[in-house]
């Protein structure tokens, strides 16, 4: 059986300085089947406070946490979403692709299925650009209610374990202490620890409620397209709390086969 594929063409991204984000722009949702979910706007942008990669349900199906903002990916220092883009949802996946002068940036993304964990794909395919190309995907660590925002966040607030190929962060809320850890496949971690304050969610005006938000940045994930090579593929994994890192969550097969041992 062959799914039905929504398309956004989004010719006109946003330009840096010169427009707002749009109040109202069109919304994905990729739920986990227990509680939790991914969800965002096509362009990438946030637009709601639980707008992110994943919202964990700790206790299944409530208690939901968001985990893991909208990744800021950058080819070569620029923002994949301030170029021409296509966004595509079909089935369980959510696709974006971005063109800028000489190269494409293709970014895939799925949730698990009964379990809070997601994975993000990110291949650079070279279209005529000569020499080195540059990738940095950065992922804001959230673990918060997912109805709230953070007016401060620091380091201070949340622990974060670096690894050379990720990171674990552990925040408490209330009682508990929960924790997403993130791991990259073909790419280093590159450990920053910066605060991004102002972040607008405008969606949230339509309730009247606040609509900017402090975020934790860790570091980012950083690879690099050699001049001899034509493409670069980058995967990060993410777990929350005691899920286990969802390898093959993106391969066609590995999926189809966990989903019949969950049936």
């Amino acid at each position: 059986m062959t799914l039905p594929v929504f398309a956004v063409e989004i010719a006109d991204p946003v330009a840096s300085g010169k427009k707002e984000v749009p109040l109202h722009r069109p919304e994905w949702l990729l739920p986990t089947g227990h509680g939790g979910f991914a969800m965002g706007c096509c362009d990438g942008f946030p637009g709601r406070r639980y707008h992110g990669l994943l919202n964990a349900a700790a206790t299944p199906p409530v208690d939901r946490v968001a985990t893991v903002g909208e990744p800021v990916v950058e080819v070569d220092g620029i923002d994949v979403r301030r170029v021409p883009l296509r966004f595509e949802k079909q089935g369980d996946r959510v696709r974006w692709e971005s063109r800028g002068e000489g190269w494409r940036v293709e970014r895939e993304l799925a949730v698990g299925y009964r379990e809070n964990t997601a994975a993000m794909r990110v291949t650079v395919t070279r279209e005529g650009k000569a020499g080195a190309i540059g990738l940095r995907v950065g992922m804001p660590v959230l673990l918060r209610d997912f109805h709230k925002l953070d007016e401060e966040v620091g380091a201070g607030d949340l622990e974060i374990d670096a690894r050379e190929d990720g990171f674990v962060a552990s925040r408490a809320l209330g009682e508990a202490r929960h924790r997403v850890e993130l791991r990259a496949k073909g790419a280093r971690f590159v450990e920053r620890g910066r605060v991004e304050t102002g972040i607008a969610v405008p969606h949230e005006l339509d309730r009247g409620d606040e609509t900017l938000e402090a975020r934790y940045w860790p570091g980012d994930f950083e690879a690099e397209l050699a001049k001899s090579d034509e493409s670069l593929t980058v995967e990060v994994l993410i777990a929350f709390n005691d899920d286990a890192l969802p390898v093959g969550l993106l391969d066609d097969a590995s999926r189809a086969a966990r989903l019949e041992e969950l049936a």
